[in-house]
């Protein structure tokens, strides 16, 4: 009995230290299972930190994308702005070029002009010495016809003409009356000794008058070229004239004195005979500038830009109103100009380029209009039209106002306009 209590009390002794391994093994199982939780909640933890940190990063992402994607529109605009600087550059390169040409072509030119100008002043020297001559002769005439010199000569015209000292005096009671045909300019107020009339000269006046008409399309054709050319080459002019024969010399001086009537700083005669004369040619000429013929027509407004520019102010007056109608009948209501419209309207401007100084503020105002109206109407900026802009802008002391609708049209033309139109509009608008 005792050995099996011992027995049993190693053997309880034994399952007590199983027992107390086993508690210790179940409290280290916990104390393991605890750390183990705590290791998961601290793994949560940290997974849920990671997703957040991954959602943000996908954001970021999604924002680096747009912003690349923006950059990359950004790139292709700014690569497509240096395009068209390049292009611009080109452009502008060869405005340069073309600027200098122009620059180039203006000084030929201005050379041109400047040796027409030397052959007009030339011109106007030889032609004040002939009226020099003729006022001379003139004298000497009325003192030899106070002497009682032209006694015999006046017998002799009364016996040839027959006729009585009443009569009025007209080209055939002149002694050799056909030699009138052959007669310069300078011999006309010496030939006066002959008339019935000595004390008047009106009959050689109504004979130059008559012979410098302009009436026909012939006549102003002939008047264009040869004053053409006495302009470019006075040398071969006076060649021309030597070889040409006497009537049409004769022809040309007589319609270069109506012309000169015409001329502020020309004119010697009644004022009357002035206008008479002058108005009549122009009052054919303006006709002729809307003549079916294209060179009839041509002819017809160079010999009107010889007789505005440096005109009488009442010359240069009527060729503004006959210029500006022209032009208004010229612009049709429709859209779009035609090339032979705008060519036309060329004609008239350059004329009224003539005699800005002349036209009043309303004239100035229906010339600018009407230029617009041209512009409006075509799909191209003639260098003319800008020219006649810029000239009518700098001509008046406030442009702003006084074209204020005309530059309205403009600064909306300048928005859609091509590159080289929008230069030329701001040279007009900002001149």
């Amino acid at each position: 009995m005792a050995r099996m209590r011992r027995a049993l009390q190693e053997e309880l002794e034994q399952e007590r230290e199983a027992c107390s391994g086993a508690r210790c093994s179940i409290e280290k199982l916990q104390r393991r299972y605890k750390d183990a939780c705590q290791q998961w909640d601290l793994a949560t933890v940290q997974v849920e930190l990671h997703w957040q940190q991954l959602q943000s990063i996908e954001a970021r992402n999604d924002e680096l994308t747009v912003l690349a994607s923006a950059l990359e529109s950004e790139k292709g605009r700014l690569e497509q702005q240096c395009k068209e600087a390049y292009q611009q550059r080109d452009q502008a390169r060869e405005e340069a070029g073309l600027h200098h040409q122009h620059c180039l072509q203006v000084v030929t030119e201005n050379k041109k002009l400047m040796d027409s100008v030397a052959a007009l002043e030339t011109a106007n020297e030889r032609l004040a010495q002939q009226l020099s001559k003729l006022s001379s002769q003139l004298s000497e005439l009325l003192d030899a016809e106070r002497s009682g010199a032209p006694a015999l000569a006046e017998e002799l015209s009364e016996s040839a003409c027959g006729a009585s000292d009443a009569e009025i005096l007209n080209p055939s009671c002149l002694i050799l009356p056909s030699l009138l045909q052959y007669l310069t300019v300078d011999d006309l107020l010496a030939w006066r000794l002959t008339s019935r009339q000595t004390a008047s000269p009106r009959v050689l006046i109504h004979h130059v008058e008559e012979m410098g008409r302009l009436d026909r399309s012939e006549s102003i054709l002939d008047f264009s070229d040869k004053l053409s050319l006495a302009v470019r080459d006075p040398d071969a002019f006076d060649a021309a004239g030597r070889e040409a024969d006497a009537e049409e010399v004769k022809y040309f001086e007589c319609r270069w004195w109506c012309m000169c009537l015409a001329k502020a700083k020309w004119t010697h005669f009644a004022e009357s005979d002035a206008r008479r004369i002058v108005f009549a040619n122009l009052r054919d000429l303006l006709g002729r500038c809307s003549d079916v013929d294209e060179s009839v027509r041509t002819s017809a407004h160079h010999i009107v830009h010889n007789y505005a520019a440096g005109g009488l102010h009442c010359v240069q007056q009527v060729i503004a109103e006959a210029m500006l109608g022209l032009m208004e009948n010229l612009l049709t209501e429709s859209a779009e100009i035609s090339e032979e419209a705008s060519t036309k309207v060329q004609q008239c401007s350059g004329n009224l380029s003539c005699v800005l100084r002349a036209l009043e503020k309303p004239q100035r105002q229906k010339w600018v209009s009407l230029l617009v109206r041209v512009l409006l109407g075509q799909t191209s900026c003639p260098k003319w039209l800008i020219n006649d802009l810029k000239l009518l802008w700098r001509a008046d002391d406030d442009p702003g106002r006084s074209y204020a609708e005309a530059e309205q049209q403009l600064t909306l033309l300048l928005k859609n306009a091509s590159a080289d139109t929008r230069s030329d509009l701001s040279d007009v608008l900002y001149c």
